[in-house]
């Protein structure tokens, strides 16, 4: 009778090595693209915020001077929903989002004299 544990042995290591060499990456490469959209969804949310918390502090707060009093609103109207929805705040990334939510708005240009 013929013995087929090496062939067996062999046919064993063929498909660890291509599960290794293609079935994992490819498994790897879709969980990131998956952060990617999830990473990108988030931020979609946060830049509507924050064109949202904008348009509301230039309701509120009427006049010229009030630029702090806006950006403070703003900050803290984004800051409570990230905390409700479970997202990171990033007071720095958030500013950012502001500065161009403002200029998109055509509320500034790039020498605004609000601070």
């Amino acid at each position: 009778m013929y013995d087929f544990t090496p062939i067996i042995n062999v046919v064993i290591v063929l498909l660890a090595t291509l599960i290794t060499a293609f079935v994992i990456p490819w498994l790897k490469s879709k969980k990131t693209s998956e952060e990617i959209t999830t990473v990108k969804e988030t931020v979609e949310v946060m830049v509507k915020w924050a064109i949202m918390a904008v348009q509301t502090a230039e309701i509120i707060f009427e006049g010229s001077g009030q630029g702090s009093y806006k950006k403070s609103y703003v900050l803290d109207w984004v800051r409570i929903q990230c905390e409700k929805a479970n997202i990171t705040f990033d007071p720095d990334v958030v500013s950012t989002m502001i500065e161009q939510a403002g200029e998109n708005l055509g509320l500034w240009g790039t020498n605004k004299t609000e601070g």
